[in-house]
């Protein structure tokens, strides 16, 4: 994962972490798309493509993307891929089937035709 320190958002502390102070330690605000995996570093890491916070502050995670859908990263939710269009899991785009495949929405990949049955590239059914 390409992660790097972007943000450090206002009003953010930081409390050393020990075993008597860990119960004070605040989450970090981060805005959509970044998050911060613990609350001792006081940064947001930026979730990059193919993968999503799942919520919209306040991250503390940032999960890949599940096969027949996508994120060009800075995501909180996933985006499902186009009938005609599959991806594999992580992935920052759909990419169309080609001739003699099909898809339906949210496929992690191109089914091929059956014999006898042809399609154009980007087809959802043959």
């Amino acid at each position: 994962t390409n992660q790097s320190v972007i943000h450090r958002p206002p009003h953010s502390s930081t409390i050393p972490h020990s075993p008597n102070t860990a119960h004070l330690a605040k989450s970090v605000n981060c805005p959509a798309g970044y998050y911060a995996p613990t609350a001792q570093t006081g940064a947001c890491l930026e979730c990059g493509a193919g993968d999503h916070t799942m919520v919209a502050s306040k991250a503390t995670t940032c999960s890949s993307c599940d096969g027949g859908t996508k994120s060009e990263g800075l995501a909180v939710n996933c985006s499902v891929c186009l009938a005609g269009t599959a991806s594999s899991s992580r992935a920052s785009e759909c990419t169309s089937c080609e001739g003699g495949k099909y898809s339906d929405e949210g496929a992690a990949s191109c089914e091929s035709c059956a014999s006898g049955k042809y399609s154009s590239g980007g087809a959802q059914n043959c």
